[in-house]
């Protein structure tokens, strides 16, 4: 997809709720919450690519081809569009056709590089990230059937899943997209704060700056603070027993290198020494290079806590 087109396809995806949202909505995104969704819509955030989407944009038609020529079909691109409220959006991969027949369905393509979450083929079980995805643009399209042709790149391996219509689980995304739609987008009220990146952006979107003053915690800022001191104590006895369990480890281990069975694997191998750079020295010997090759970043506000009870 070209730069210009992803701009206007990501600006569309603002106006209503799409396939991997509604997998974010639905809790079953590995990569989503639900304040990702609000952030996304309500324009806070910005579009992250990465290696594995671009690999998929590059071998979507390749798997869809190989797909078509399988099953003796023909493949048009998915487009957009929406359901019967207009928060209700999809943009499939690809329509398929059968030639001489008015028979149509959608067509998901993906690209993994395990099948760790992928059943048998011809099956419906896939990660219920892509099933939820799949049955929002069943959901909306009305169709009965929709398949998804997955290529495993680390097994060189084609393989074709088939999901059909479920009412029940229509329903209850259709609820839930709607009272999220209207609580979150309509009303503009952000979800329940979590522990994730999103939560903390749009904290920082909301007080970027500190007024530099200092005041008493309230009873629930104090109840808070000393169940973060709790969290921190839990985790760092979890530390101590991670770290104990290292050494015993390898102190069974001797010099092997690597201890392996079908269920686990540990490896302890002698690495490169670590190279590091003397960054004050390199300041003091060459104040010009160093300002050169100094990035600022957009400053933002740093939490710290402390304990100092018994």
């Amino acid at each position: 997809m070209e730069s210009e087109g992803r701009a206007e396809w990501l600006e569309a995806r603002r106006k209503g709720l799409g396939g991997s949202d509604i997998a974010a909505i639905m809790g079953v995104s590995p990569w989503a919450t639900e304040m990702d969704v609000y952030l996304d819509k309500m324009g806070l955030s910005k579009d992250k690519d990465s290696a594995a989407k671009a690999r998929g944009r590059y071998l979507e038609r390749a798997v869809a081809e190989w797909y078509a020529d399988k099953n003796e079909v023909e493949i048009s691109a998915g487009g957009h569009f929406h359901g019967r409220a207009d928060f209700m959006m999809g943009t499939p991969d690809f329509w398929v056709n059968v030639p001489g027949k008015s028979d149509k369905w959608g067509l998901e393509i993906k690209t993994a590089r395990s099948d760790r979450g992928w059943g048998k083929e011809g099956s419906d079980d896939i990660p219920p990230y892509y099933k939820t995805q799949c049955h929002w643009y069943m959901l909306i399209s009305e169709q009965e059937v929709w398949d998804v042709a997955v290529y495993f790149t680390m097994k060189d391996e084609f393989r074709q899943y088939r999901l059909v219509k479920d009412e029940s689980f229509h329903k209850e995304m259709l609820d839930k997209a709607t009272s999220w739609w209207m609580e979150h987008v309509i009303r503009e009220s952000p979800p329940e704060l979590d522990g994730s990146k999103a939560s903390a952006a749009l904290l920082q979107n909301n007080f970027p700056e500190d007024n530099g003053e200092s005041r008493e915690p309230s009873i629930r800022e104090f109840e808070l603070m000393l169940e973060l001191n709790s969290v921190n104590e839990a985790l760092k006895g979890l530390k101590e027993r991670k770290d104990t369990t290292v050494n015993m480890i390898k102190e069974l281990m001797g010099a092997d290198t690597i201890i392996v069975n079908e269920n686990v694997k540990a490896t302890w191998r002698l690495g490169n020494g670590r190279k590091t750079v003397d960054a004050k020295a390199f300041r003091r010997d060459h104040p010009d290079l160093a300002e050169k090759y100094t990035n600022t970043t957009e400053p933002t506000r740093t939490f710290r806590f402390t304990y100092n009870g018994e």
